[in-house]
C-alpha cells in the first residue's frame, strides 16, 4: 500500500512543480506549446524506440497483455455508446473522448506503481509496448484523418506517414525483428532523451492546470464524466472479468492485470490534443478527475488482491 501512495506521489509532485513554473510565467506564455511540440516529435519517439528495441518477442505475450488489450476495446465502445447518440462530438473530439476514457498512465505513473507496488517494472513493458507501439500510432491516424481539414487524401496521407510517433514504432520494431543490434553511440543519446518524457509530460500538465482551472466555463462536463467513470471503474471491473475467468489469473498475476487497468488516463492525452488542437479541456480534466479517483480506487484493489 506505502508503494501505491509513493507512486502517486512521485507524479504529484512533479505536477505541482509544472503547476508552480505556469502560476509564475516563469517559461514564459509559450511555454506549453513548444514543450508540447518537444514531447510529440522529440521525446516521445526517442522512448518509443528505446523501450521497443530492448524488448525480446517472446516476453511480450502475457496474460496481463491480453487483458488490458480487450478491456481497452471494451471501454471504447462503452464510451461511445453512450456519448455518440447523446452528444454527437465531432471526429477530433470523439478520438480524445476515446483516448481519455482508455488510454492507461503507464508510462509516468505505471512504472512508479510497478516499482514500489509490484515489485517488478517488467511487468508493465508489453502493456507499455502494446499501448505505445500500437494504440498511440492508430490514435495518431484517426486525429490526422480527423483534423484534416478535408486537405485530401494524398496530403493526409502524407501526414500520416510522417507521424513522428509511427516512424519511431517502425522501425524500432524492423530493427527487433531482423535482429540487428543498436549501437549505443546510437542508442545511448536516444535513451537520455527519452528520459524527459516522462517528466517534461508531468510539468506541462501542471502547467496547463496553472493556465487554466479544471472545471472552468466551457468544460465538458457530460463527456469528462462519461470518461472518467469508464476509465475508474468500468476498465478495472472488465479487467477483472477477464483476468479471473479468461485467463485464469490469481494471486500476484491479477493483481498485477486489475491494476494496469484502474491506472488513470494518461497525461499525455492533453499533450495529443494539444498538438492537435482539438479536445484539450475535455482530455486535461479527465486525466486531472481520474488521477485523484485512482489512489482510493489503485489503493483498494492492492488491498483486496494483495
Amino acid at each position: 500500500m506505502s508503494g501505491v501512495l509513493v507512486g502517486f506521489g512521485v507524479i504529484t509532485i512533479i505536477i505541482l512543480v509544472g503547476f508552480g513554473l505556469g502560476r509564475g510565467g516563469v517559461l514564459g506564455p509559450e511555454a506549453r506549446p513548444v514543450l508540447s511540440k518537444l514531447i510529440f516529435y522529440v521525446a516521445q519517439p526517442c522512448l518509443l524506440f528505446s523501450l521497443i528495441v530492448k524488448t525480446q518477442p517472446q516476453d511480450l505475450l502475457t496474460p496481463a497483455l491480453g487483458v488490458q488489450v480487450i478491456s481497452v476495446a471494451v471501454a471504447i465502445v462503452f464510451y461511445l455508446a453512450v456519448v455518440v447518440p447523446i452528444w454527437r462530438p465531432k471526429g477530433g473530439e470523439a478520438v480524445i473522448g476515446v483516448m481519455s476514457a482508455s488510454y492507461v498512465n503507464i508510462g509516468n505513473l505505471g512504472i512508479p506503481i510497478a516499482v514500489y507496488a509490484l515489485g517488478d517494472s517488467s511487468q508493465i513493458a508489453p502493456i507499455m509496448l502494446f499501448q505505445m507501439a500500437l494504440y498511440t500510432p492508430i490514435a495518431m491516424i484517426c486525429l490526422d484523418v480527423a483534423t484534416g481539414g478535408g486537405a485530401g487524401l494524398w496530403p493526409t496521407l502524407k501526414h500520416v506517414l510522417l507521424n513522428p510517433v509511427l516512424i519511431a514504432s517502425v522501425v524500432a520494431i524492423a530493427v527487433v525483428v531482423s535482429g540487428m543490434s543498436v549501437p549505443d553511440v546510437i542508442y545511448e543519446p536516444i535513451h537520455l532523451i527519452a528520459g524527459i518524457s516522462v517528466p517534461t509530460m508531468l510539468i506541462n500538465f501542471g502547467m496547463s492546470l496553472a493556465a487554466k482551472r479544471p472545471f472552468s466555463a466551457g468544460s465538458p462536463i457530460g463527456r469528462i464524466s462519461v470518461a472518467v467513470l469508464v476509465k475508474s471503474f468500468v476498465q478495472p471491473a472488465i479487467g477483472w472479468v477477464l483476468a479471473v475467468h479468461l485467463f485464469g489469473l490469481s494471486g500476484h498475476a491479477l493483481m498485477v492485470a486489475v491494476v494496469m487497468a484502474a491506472l488513470p488516463t494518461a497525461q499525455n492525452t492533453y499533450n495529443y490534443a494539444t498538438t492537435y488542437g482539438v479536445g484539450q479541456t475535455l482530455a486535461r480534466d479527465t486525466a486531472f478527475t481520474s488521477t485523484l479517483i485512482s489512489v482510493p480506487v489503485v489503493a483498494g484493489i492492492v488491498a483486496l488482491l494483495y
